[in-house]
């Protein structure tokens, strides 16, 4: 049982040194990899340039964008910085060569881009270096802030501490959409599914819409500007009091809006009303514009008649007196003037079917009083002396004349006399 423990221990022993042996060539390769493999060299490349600032030993060398290689030494010749490049590989370098030092991240970490050249120029030697001509330098923000005038950077420099300083003061908030932001993440795949669209027609379109929009804006960037300082003198005004009458402006706006609400429903009835009156005053208005020139017409030609009025008007006068008295005076009678037609209509029906009798008998009793003489005789009854008279006296009915004693209503006066001598008599023949 012994020998068995001391075998089980020294392979335990064996298998931890193998282990720890392991773990530090890992340890070792992983704390070199920067510096590239050991036992490895590949194509060794100098390069000068006027500024290296941020540029360190170990930096990236770059190909189209992938690395190829770490920068090993930076030294100074003539006042001038030359680097070292060293490539992970043997990949050819032609003597039209150039490199570019660029950012790798918002932080200041730098690479080189290397662009090898083209075959037509020859092989760079070993000796060689990239001219200074061939190479462009680091750009920081300061350098690049340098372009911009004292005024600009200072207002940019005040629009950066304002928004560091909200920031800050909205820690929270920002926590809060951070973590909101893996729920929110899916709705952005969303968006840049449906933004790559039909190849990214459709934002393509919304590209070239919003290029068109801002160069509608050309040539007005003074209006622009007036633009935003009435806007800032309005944001100005509504934060008086550190926005409290906004605030409470705010605060009242859900109440307004629903009095509003209740009173617009309460208009719809009374605008359905006056959409069936303007409905129903519409073929009047209608008739009224067509007539609107005979109107006019007659309220031209209407003057000088309404000019003479005055006059007409004020002869008018005494008349309008005397016949106002007069309708005062038979106030009285009128409604004995109403009792007695309406006592009269019955009278008056039975004898209207002898209208034209009663007309008839006047207009004779007219003509018998028309002549008269000096002594105040106006009747004068004189007999007639005709065959039907003379038929009258003897109690023998006269064959020849036609005649009804009881005629009906507007009939008697009609009746036609026939006489010995053969003539016809009538009132109404």
């Amino acid at each position: 049982m012994s020998n068995q423990r001391r075998n089980g221990r020294r392979r335990s022993t064996l298998l931890g040194a193998a282990l720890v042996a392991v773990f530090a060539a890992a340890l070792f390769v992983a704390l070199n990899a920067a510096n590239g493999l050991p036992d490895s060299s590949g194509t060794v490349v100098k390069a000068a340039f006027s500024d290296v600032s941020g540029l360190l030993p170990g930096n990236d060398v770059r190909v189209a964008g992938t690395r190829v290689g770490r920068v090993t030494a930076i030294d100074l010749r003539a006042g001038h910085p030359v680097v070292t490049l060293e490539l992970d590989d043997h990949r050819p370098v032609y003597r039209d060569a150039s490199a570019t030092i660029a950012d790798q991240s918002p932080l200041g970490e730098k690479y080189v881009e290397l662009s090898p050249g083209d075959a037509s120029s020859g092989t760079m030697a070993a000796k060689d270096t990239i001219a200074e001509s061939r190479t462009s330098p680091s750009q920081n923000l300061a350098d690049l802030l340098q372009v911009l005038d004292g005024p600009t950077r200072e207002a940019l420099g005040s629009t950066l501490r304002q928004v560091g300083g909200g920031t800050a003061t909205h820690a929270q908030d920002l926590h809060a959409a951070g973590a909101a932001l893996p729920a929110a993440l899916p709705d952005l795949g969303t968006i840049s599914r449906a933004l790559s669209a039909n190849s990214g027609a459709d934002t393509t379109q919304l590209l070239h819409a919003a290029d068109n929009l801002a160069g509608s804006f050309a040539g007005r960037q003074q209006q622009i500007a007036a633009l935003l300082g009435n806007l800032n003198t309005t944001l100005a005004a509504l934060d008086v009091n550190n926005g409290k009458p906004l605030a409470e402006s705010i605060g009242q706006a859900p109440t307004a809006l629903s009095n509003t609400r209740n009173a617009l429903h309460s208009l719809q009835a009374p605008l359905v009303n006056a959409r069936e009156a303007l409905t129903t005053l519409q073929p009047g208005a209608t008739a009224l514009g067509k007539a609107t020139p005979d109107l006019r017409g007659v309220l031209r030609g209407s003057v000088r008649p309404m000019q003479r009025l005055t006059g007409v008007a004020d002869q008018a006068v005494p008349a309008v007196e005397s016949l106002t008295t007069t309708l005062r005076d038979a106030r009285p009678l009128a409604p004995q003037l109403g009792q007695a037609l309406r006592t009269a209509t019955h009278p008056l029906a039975v004898i209207a079917p002898y209208a034209q009798d009663i007309s008839l008998f006047f207009t004779y009793f007219s003509d018998a009083m028309k002549d008269g003489d000096d002594a105040g005789h106006w009747l004068r009854i004189y007999p007639p002396i005709d065959a039907q008279s003379a038929a009258g006296l003897l109690p023998i009915q006269d064959p020849t004349a036609s005649h009804d004693a009881y005629a009906p209503p507007g009939v008697a006066y009609k009746e036609k006399k026939t006489t010995l001598l053969g003539g016809q008599q009538g009132g109404g023949q």
